[in-house]
């Protein structure tokens, strides 16, 4: 809402849906779709490896949740409608630390260390922060639990 990124509005974003912390932003319309969940910045970009995947045939819904905290508090019911999987089929996107967000998802995506300095695209990048890396790490994930 508030960045100094600039960023994409997009589309199906509003406000009043920031109230209940999560909620759907983008839907797949292929079967067995996994769940990414991202916030602030990392919104666009997931929906940016919704569309590489989507070119792969697999789906992934993306959820804008803005507020995790805010999220826990609705009813497991509700929870699980807005993120349509349950923990073990959704994704977390967060180019800080992944604290927190095992709580909804099984696998996790950030950035849980220190020290790098760079410009935001380059240390982005150098922890695969980016459309291509993101899409294949996400793969790898779906095909090593199908596999399972």
């Amino acid at each position: 809402m508030l960045s100094r990124q600039k960023l994409p509005l997009l589309a199906n974003s509003a406000v009043d849906k920031v109230t209940s912390g999560g909620y759907m932003l983008s839907e797949s319309p292929l079967p067995n779709a996994w769940t990414i969940v991202a916030t602030g910045s990392e919104v666009a970009l997931a929906v940016e490896v919704q569309t590489q995947l989507a070119a792969q045939n697999v789906g992934v819904h993306v959820v804008s949740m803005p507020s995790l905290e805010a999220f826990l508090q609705l009813p497991q019911a509700t929870q699980q409608h807005i993120l349509k999987n349950t923990r073990e089929n959704v994704i977390s996107l967060e180019a800080l630390a992944t604290f927190g967000w095992a709580s909804v998802a099984a696998h996790c995506i950030g950035i849980d260390t220190f020290g790098v300095s760079a410009p935001g695209s380059v240390a982005l990048a150098h922890f695969g922060f980016e459309k291509v890396a993101l899409s294949e790490r996400i793969l790898s994930i779906i095909r090593a639990r199908e596999s399972a």
